[in-house]
């Protein structure tokens, strides 16, 4: 299990130097930036192996959730009509419900109490989609795993689980890429790159 998620995030990770160095030519927000390899390529990658460490939390943690007493209860409250649902309409859900829970608590993480905790983030000298993964373990696991639990626990299907993980890793490197590109009208309600 884990060798194929590490052999998926090789994949994952070789997809994005390609696809963002390639479209960081082609439209870069801030021209002369490295484009394959910044000056914090490498620590940022160090985070993002130190993420695939403590990634096995969040399911763990779920699974534990699950196993008490309120666990069946939210499964019965949401899991039954979320389970009707077809996947895609399961995945949008998910992905709209994340998108504003990260919103909100990305910027609790900006209040003094838990800034230092997010700084990390925020530190790097060039940012690229590699920034995406630049973050403290206490971030990523206040934002990351507890909604991964709670996603668990009201009852989104496995399937629906697993296609939203690349969805998540693709779009946090695409709105940390060097790409000059808005959503146009829509870039008030979702990030882009320039944003």
């Amino acid at each position: 299990m884990v060798l194929s998620q590490a052999f998926s995030l090789v994949l994952l990770l070789a997809a994005c130097f390609a696809v963002f160095g390639v479209l960081g030519r082609l439209f870069p927000c801030n021209p002369g930036r490295p484009l394959f390899f910044s000056r914090s390529i490498g620590l940022d990658l160090g985070y993002c192996v130190l993420g695939l460490l403590y990634a096995g939390v969040g399911p763990l943690a779920a699974a534990a959730v699950s196993a008490t007493p309120a666990g069946p209860y939210l499964q019965h409250l949401t899991g039954a009509q979320l389970q009707r649902l077809p996947t895609l309409a399961q995945l949008a859900i998910l992905l709209t419900a994340t998108d504003f829970a990260q919103y909100w608590l990305h910027r609790a993480f900006h209040d003094r109490r838990l800034w230092p905790f997010h700084a990390v983030h925020h530190s790097a000298p060039d940012v690229n989609w590699t920034t995406t993964f630049r973050t403290h373990p206490v971030n990523y696991l206040a934002l990351n795993a507890s909604l991964g639990i709670l996603a668990k626990a009201v009852g989104f299907s496995e399937l629906t689980l697993l296609l939203a993980a690349p969805i998540f890793f693709f779009s946090g490197a695409f709105t940390h890429a060097n790409l000059n590109w808005t959503f146009g009208p829509l870039r008030y309600v979702a990030a882009s790159p320039v944003f």
